[in-house]
């Protein structure tokens, strides 16, 4: 159900990654902690990623792009526009 709502809303309006990080972890109940940690980062470092200051490595991109129901090419197009 939550891909269904990330993707109707990816295509009503340009949506951010950090925006994509809040909304998945109020619909599932979860912390952005606990979600950096399935990531594989520290919260801060998701949220540095997450606005554009540093990068996701392929690794964590891919994760991210699982749990969020987006490609690694929307992920990648959404870290661009942070910048």
């Amino acid at each position: 159900m939550f891909v269904k709502s990330i993707r109707h809303r990816r295509e009503e309006e340009q949506v951010s990654i950090h925006a994509l990080i809040k909304d998945y972890c109020r619909d599932h109940d979860m912390t952005q902690d606990e979600l950096a940690e399935i990531v594989g980062c520290t919260r801060q470092s998701l949220f540095n990623k997450a606005t554009g200051r540093t990068q996701l490595t392929l690794t964590q991109a891919n994760k991210l792009a699982g749990l969020l129901g987006c490609t690694l090419e929307e992920i990648s197009d959404m870290a661009e526009k942070a910048d």
